[in-house]
């Protein structure tokens, strides 16, 4: 897939340089980093495997950061991080400098929030294309009951909206 966007994120703070080269296609993020934190130096998030995705900022004395993180199941999203040798937070309070899904960007960017926004809009359109495809091969061929079942269990990843959900869901129920 051609790249749709990208952007060079740059946190050059006290407490550490994170410096990301990151482009967005269609189906997925690239992120190449330049740092000295314990993190992936090459992270590629695909959207199929994202279940939402978050904006934040910093809380603190520090209030220096925003920062982006793609919700992928498995991964913890409470983590503790680092914030300087021998001190920790949650990445709730400050930038996830040890978390290969999040995107860090000085609290001050203008172009932070416009970069999150698009992305936030690509994933959305993933979404909205692939979801209805996925569901069907999902829960064809099985018994009503089988594809209530399944069906839940993709709401339940946010893999579908709740309007879906309830769409398909009130089909099923017909069959029964």
């Amino acid at each position: 897939m051609e790249e749709i966007f990208s952007f060079i994120s740059d946190c050059g703070l006290a407490r550490g340089k994170m410096h990301a080269e990151v482009k967005v296609f269609a189906d997925r993020v690239e992120i190449k980093r330049d740092t000295k934190w314990k993190v992936a130096k090459q992270t590629t998030i695909y959207f199929d495997s994202v279940t939402a995705i978050s904006h934040k900022m910093s809380k603190g004395l520090l209030q220096s950061e925003q920062w982006i993180t793609f919700a992928v199941p498995g991964v913890r999203q409470d983590m503790v991080v680092a914030v300087e040798p021998g001190t920790y937070v949650t990445n709730s309070q400050m930038a996830p400098f040890d978390d290969e899904y999040s995107i860090i960007f000085r609290k001050d960017n203008a172009q932070a929030e416009k970069y999150i926004r698009r992305i936030q809009e690509i994933y959305q359109e993933f979404k909205n294309n692939h979801t209805p495809s996925a569901v069907n091969n999902v829960v064809q061929g099985e018994s009503a009951i089988e594809k209530l079942k399944k069906l839940k269990e993709i709401y339940d990843l946010n893999i579908i909206t709740e309007e879906e959900y309830e769409e398909k869901r009130n089909k099923l129920l017909q069959e029964i």
